[in-house]
């Protein structure tokens, strides 16, 4: 019934014992606070329980309700704070839930604590909601909330898909392409196959074989420029900025 499974959280702080006291005692709404941490600064409801998570616990909750433990199918962190260093795993077969000491602790009382821990078989606050003892109370939706909370967000819509008109073929002029970290020249082979007139292909590559590989499919001519070193096309640019600047303006 008992396990141990994280660090994180090591006590009980005097702010959540006395925040959580006011709520035994009827001074406090329960509503009011986060479960989690007892902040006041609630940012939703608690999906499971009567009560709410702050921004941070929120977050907690999203990231670890679902994680599992690899061995025995068992919730890895609390289902109030998503957090716990000891917890109570129910004993309701098929039931994965765990909730910490603290957690039973700091809401329930210490009393509450001693009650489960010296019972040897332990059924759960969801599986027997009737026996949830005071001020923690299951939310009877709780299986929607859960469902809503993880459900996909809204669709974005986007714009319509704008596809311009193609170029008239007079309109259409030879292409001037500079490739760094080119390869075996597959850039150039794409362009061929989608119908581009090359007019200039300026490519580097620092690895011999594939400039061979290169120089075998492409040959050479006025047409094509190898480089074996980045540095030296770089240059190249440098130099003759004007050569590739109407084709990185439309590309």
């Amino acid at each position: 019934m008992a396990a141990t499974l994280d660090n994180r959280t090591t006590s009980i702080t005097k702010l959540e014992r006395e925040r959580f006291e006011e709520v035994r005692s009827g001074e406090k709404d329960i509503r009011t606070l986060c479960l989690g941490c007892a902040s006041l600064k609630v940012k939703m409801e608690h999906p499971l329980f009567e009560g709410g998570l702050c921004s941070g616990c929120k977050d907690s909750f999203l990231d670890n309700y679902y994680l599992f433990d690899d061995d025995d199918g068992t919730q890895m962190y609390c289902a109030i704070c998503s957090d716990g260093m000891e917890v109570f795993l129910c004993d309701v077969t098929g039931c994965p839930r765990a909730f910490c000491y603290f957690c039973v602790e700091k809401i329930c009382g210490k009393e509450e604590l001693d009650k489960i821990t010296a019972k040897t078989n332990w059924n759960c606050f969801l599986c027997e909601p009737e026996m949830c003892p005071a001020p923690l109370r299951v939310r009877q939706d709780w299986h929607q909330r859960v469902q809503a909370l993880f459900a996909a967000p809204d669709p974005i819509e986007y714009d319509p898909l704008v596809i311009p008109p193609p170029l008239p073929l007079a309109e259409r002029r030879p292409i001037r392409v500079l490739s760094l970290f080119d390869g075996i020249a597959t850039g150039y082979v794409a362009l061929k196959n989608l119908g581009f007139d090359v007019e200039l292909y300026v490519a580097a590559e620092i690895d011999c074989d594939a400039v061979r590989v290169r120089r075998r499919l492409l040959g050479g001519g006025n047409r094509f420029l190898f480089y074996r070193r980045c540095l030296r096309c770089i240059i190249l640019i440098l130099r003759t900025w004007e050569t590739f600047r109407k084709l990185v303006e439309k590309s």
